[in-house]
C-alpha cells in the first residue's frame, strides 16, 4: 500500500482533538476530556512558552529558598500536561487554561490519562 505525505502528517492530525472519558479508579465519571496530540502545533507552541516562562522565573530568582525547585518544577509539569487539554464536558466550571491546570494538579488520574491519550498517535491518525 502506498501512502501520501498528507496521510502520514502526524503533526497536522494531532491538531484534531481526541475525546475520551475520564476514569477514576477504573470507574466512568461522565467527564469527557478533549486533548490534542503531543506533536500538535497547539501543544508545542504552549510548551515552548511554558519552558521560556520557567527559565525566566529561574533567572529572576534572588532568593532560591523563596520558591523551591520542586514546587517550580511541579507547576511547570502541571502546565505542560494541562496544555494538551483543549476542552471538556461534564465539569460545571467553564474550561480555561487555569481550570485545566487545577484539574491536572488535583487529580492524578486525569494527569496520567491526558498524557497517555495525547502521546498515543493512533488516537489522532488512522491508517
Amino acid at each position: 500500500m502506498t501512502r501520501t505525505l498528507a496521510e502520514l502528517n502526524t503533526r497536522k492530525a494531532s491538531e484534531t482533538p481526541y475525546t475520551f472519558e475520564l476514569l477514576i479508579d477504573g470507574q466512568k465519571t461522565g467527564v469527557m476530556l478533549d486533548v490534542v496530540g503531543q506533536q500538535s502545533e497547539t501543544f508545542t507552541s504552549k510548551a515552548t512558552a511554558i519552558a521560556k516562562e520557567y527559565e525566566l522565573a529561574k533567572g529572576l530568582e534572588t532568593d532560591p529558598s523563596a520558591f523551591l525547585v520542586s514546587d517550580r518544577t511541579r507547576l511547570m509539569t502541571n502546565k505542560l500536561v494541562a496544555a494538551r487539554l483543549v476542552g471538556w464536558a461534564g465539569i460545571k466550571e467553564d474550561f480555561s487554561d487555569e481550570a485545566a491546570i487545577e484539574l491536572v494538579a488535583s487529580n492524578q488520574d486525569a494527569f496520567s490519562q491526558i498524557v497517555e491519550a495525547s502521546n498515543k498517535i493512533g488516537n489522532f491518525i488512522k491508517l
